[in-house]
């Protein structure tokens, strides 16, 4: 379905667990294997191995976006970042650190197959820092 030279697998860094199993259905419904970690710890192995997608939470305790972030572009993997849309330092913040998407948490949960669908298709986005795309949330 897509044409991903990386991998097939998808990192996430999602602890509240009903979101994730959501998350993860729409993640196989795109032809992708799930690696769901439990600890910053355990998704930095887990896109240490190559993976075409991460998807983390801003507000998760215990994981730093940033680092995972870098992890996940040394992987090669599209980043999706999403947040409370209450709290705009750290969206900001994950656009700065190169995610290629990054919306507020609600608007994933409305348009979750909808994003997956534009992140998977599109090439490799902007660099970080460069500002944010069109789509990309406050």
């Amino acid at each position: 379905m897509y044409d991903l030279h990386v991998s097939r697998i998808a990192v996430l860094a999602v602890p509240d667990l009903l979101f994730q199993s959501r998350i993860e259905a729409a993640i196989r419904a795109c032809g992708l294997d799930v690696r769901a970690s439990a600890s910053q710890a355990a998704c930095l192995d887990a896109l240490a191995t190559g993976a075409a997608l991460a998807i983390v939470d801003l507000q998760a305790e215990g994981y730093a976006a940033r680092a995972l972030n870098e992890a996940a572009k040394r992987a090669g993997a599209r980043v999706l970042a999403f947040g409370r849309h209450t709290d705009p330092a750290a969206l900001r913040a994950a656009r700065e650190a190169g995610a290629d998407l990054v919306v507020a948490r609600s608007q994933l949960a409305e348009e979750l197959p909808a994003l997956l669908d534009r992140l998977l298709r599109e090439p490799a986005r902007r660099p970080a820092g460069a500002g944010s795309g069109p789509g990309d949330a406050p």
